[in-house]
């Protein structure tokens, strides 16, 4: 609740409309899948598991994000 006054109010003083949050976010959704992949890429290159407790939070929030698009997208306009 207390999220959604701040970005209420943060929004209108920063006159942000809403189509510029919606495209904000689904740039950042698109990111997260395309680049996101680091993770898996870095025990090959390096051989090292300094990362892997990162991949499975990253694809819950990825799986829960994409499964919840137009609610998240919602939140923000």
């Amino acid at each position: 609740m207390v999220d959604r006054i701040w970005l209420a109010t943060w929004t209108e003083g920063r006159g942000h409309a809403g189509v510029e949050l919606a495209d904000a976010v689904h740039r950042l959704w698109r990111e997260r899948v395309t680049n996101d992949l680091w993770r898996l890429w870095l025990p090959y290159d390096t051989a090292g598991t300094s990362c892997d407790q990162l991949f499975a939070s990253a694809t819950d929030l990825l799986t829960w994000w994409t499964a919840h698009r137009d609610a998240v997208t919602a939140a923000f306009t």
